[in-house]
């Protein structure tokens, strides 16, 4: 009897704990608010929510959703295809949420603003969805918020005002959309943010100055929208900076001399705008991290490439439309994987310049005025793209159209100049995807390339006067 009396009371006292350690069922109110949000899809062609059954949606089965504390959902992630349905209001009663993330889902419909009463919220990211409407100024009641995105939608109107308490923002993406008016000026007060995204929009207005003083900011793009004004000296002060694009905007000016003090800045992209001469004077310690540049099509006049370009070890250098003139320059060749160099003055030849250029990817000079014979031209091995087009150049295309080249040249366009010949047979291992040439005709053709049994992609450098046979081309017709 003393023994049955120690064995039950010994179970009494293991089965408290192990029923305390047992996880608990997701609360019905969270269960609800997810079925509410299945039962608006109208089509789930991933079938991502077929794991969305029985009543514990907590219990690491449901596809997306994790709990933390037990019975509470803490995070909605689905970023898988789902169409045709919209975001339901059922969603704002996951009071406990702190990541909700339904990118590239095809999702429609506004945005709703239940989802700006998630008090413990701090990752939104509802972007590459068909989303339409206005930014809900409720979503600035989210005062936990680390990271914003709503980038690739189509939605409109201005940014909401109400924004201006997010000031524990890091991440802010609403780049690809439609919004209108003005760049807030209360982005200055977001000091812990290291990334702004507000590029292809409708946003108008000069730059804030407040939004200068973010000492954490590293990544800031507000390329392709209709901003105006000046670039501010304040720039300067953007001293965690690593990439800038303020390109295909209406900025006129000159560009500030404080730009040379970004020690961390690696891509400058101010191209497409209405800048102008003077270039800043930058020594050669100034933006010591730079690896890509593009000033193209401003109103700029260089004459020639200014030494703190050419001596940099750069890998993307575009400076298409800037009025250079003379012999080409001398880039180091070690480094460069892209030139742009396109609509300016150069003369004489680059036949052989190229040869040591192992890291070349993409060489683009077009319209210009550059005179030798191609059949000269030593291409390095590895480059995808050559665009000579509207030049002084004659000869054939044997150089650049040949076996060694025929596995890595994908696109070549020589067009407008005065090349003769033919165009050399392949049978196999071409990797050329598309070309234009200039036939007898003194018409543009461009062409589509392929193997046998394999399907070209189509690339166009121009509106073809004429599309020809690309079987007949590389000799895999009778």
């Amino acid at each position: 009897m003393g023994f049955k009396c120690f064995f039950i009371c010994s179970l009494l006292q293991v089965f408290p704990l192990a029923i305390s350690k047992a996880p608990a069922s997701c609360s019905e109110a969270d269960r609800a608010a997810l079925l509410g949000f299945k039962a608006k899809i109208l089509k789930d062609s991933t079938d991502s929510f077929s794991s969305w059954i029985g009543r514990d949606c907590c219990g690491g089965d449901w596809e997306g959703v994790e709990c933390n504390p037990p019975g509470r959902v803490n995070r909605l992630a689905l970023q898988r295809p789902v169409r045709d349905g919209p975001i339901p209001e059922s969603l704002s009663n996951l009071t406990r949420l702190k990541q909700l993330v339904l990118e590239d889902n095809g999702l429609q419909g506004n945005i709703p603003s239940g989802l700006g009463h998630l008090p413990s919220l701090q990752t939104l990211s509802l972007a590459g969805n068909h989303l339409t409407g206005a930014v809900p100024p409720s979503l600035g009641n989210l005062r936990n918020l680390v990271l914003l995105n709503l980038g690739r939608n189509s939605l409109t109107g201005p940014i909401p005002s109400s924004f201006k308490t997010l000031v524990h923002l890091q991440s802010f993406d609403l780049s690809f959309n439609l919004l209108s008016g003005s760049v807030p000026e209360f982005l200055g007060q977001f000091h812990n943010i290291t990334f702004i995204d507000l590029s292809n929009n409708q946003l108008s207005g000069h730059l804030p100055v407040p939004m200068f003083n973010l000492v954490t900011l590293s990544d800031l793009s507000l390329s392709h929208n209709q901003l105006t004004g000046s670039i501010p000296d304040q720039v300067g002060n953007l001293k965690s900076l690593n990439s800038l694009s303020l390109s295909h905007n209406k900025f006129i000016g000159p560009i500030p001399g404080s730009i040379a003090g970004l020690q961390k800045l690696w891509s400058l992209n101010l191209s497409r705008n209405g800048l102008s001469n003077p270039l800043p004077a930058i020594s050669s310690k100034g933006i010591p991290s730079l690896l890509s540049i593009d000033l193209s099509f401003n109103n700029l006049s260089l004459g020639t490439v200014p030494n703190w370009i050419i001596d940099r070890q750069l890998s993307d250098v575009n400076l298409a439309g800037c009025k250079l003139r003379g012999a080409f320059p001398k880039f180091r060749p070690d480094s460069l994987s892209s030139i742009d160099l396109s609509d300016n003055f150069f003369t004489g030849s680059i036949a052989t310049y190229f040869t040591n250029m192992t890291s070349l990817q993409k060489l683009k000079l077009s319209n210009n005025q550059l005179n030798f014979d191609l059949s000269e031209l030593i291409l390095p091995d590895g480059i995808s793209t050559v665009d000579l087009h509207s030049n002084q150049v004659l000869g054939s295309l044997s150089s650049v159209l040949n076996s060694r080249t025929s596995g890595f040249l994908e696109v070549i366009d020589v067009s407008n100049n005065l090349i003769s010949g033919t165009i050399p047979e392949f049978t196999e291992g071409l990797s050329l995807k598309a070309g234009c040439f200039e036939e007898p005709d003194k018409r543009h053709h461009s062409y589509e390339f392929r193997t046998t049994g394999e399907t070209s992609m189509a690339r166009r450098f121009r509106q073809p006067a004429h599309r020809g046979n690309p079987e007949q081309l590389i000799g895999l017709s009778p």
